[in-house]
């Protein structure tokens, strides 16, 4: 769980922070819940029962490209040129910061983004790929590796296709 996700949006901002649970059962995958708490929307489920954004069913998002998309990063890792963040914001359409693991999600799960790159904790990212899971989407380490979600490192959310064209970049 994290209660507050985005600490520094809702401290400064009072906007664009989360609310974020994960439940996990022997290691599965069970459900998840992120709440955009400034927007009183939610987005809930899991790989049994589907994805909703309160009521409404989500579809997987639009399988678009990198060059065709919008990327959400983290500024710090763009800031100070990590992991090849700024050649992959330069190969999208364009690219977001936007402070908060779980409104991040949020813009990827209801496709307004086509993937979520970060360094993040556990808790930062379980409630986030349970669900991009449940849609459909790729989760995996910046380098393609797989995930351990007991683990922190960067964290690479995507559509396949966007997915494929940032490890891609990072192989250069």
């Amino acid at each position: 769980m994290d209660p507050i996700d985005g600490t520094m949006n809702f401290v400064k901002q009072h906007a664009e922070f989360a609310s974020m649970l994960a439940y996990y059962e022997d290691g599965q995958a069970v459900m998840a819940w992120i709440m955009d708490v400034a927007n009183n929307q939610i987005v809930h489920g899991g790989p049994e029962y589907g994805v909703f954004l309160d009521e409404q069913r989500l579809e997987k998002p639009n399988l678009e490209s990198l060059a065709d998309g919008l990327i959400v990063l983290s500024g710090a890792r763009l800031l100070y040129e990590q992991y090849g963040f700024p050649e992959i914001a330069k190969a999208a359409l364009g690219y977001r910061v936007y402070g908060s693991a779980g409104i991040s999600y949020l813009r990827l799960l209801t496709g307004r983004a086509v993937g979520y790159i970060s360094y993040m904790k556990p808790w930062d990212f379980a409630a986030g790929i349970l669900l991009s899971q449940a849609l459909g989407l790729t989760n995996g380490t910046i380098d393609g590796s797989t995930l351990n979600v007991l683990q922190s490192g960067v964290v690479l959310t995507a559509n396949e296709k966007a997915f494929d064209d940032i490890i891609q970049i990072q192989q250069k």
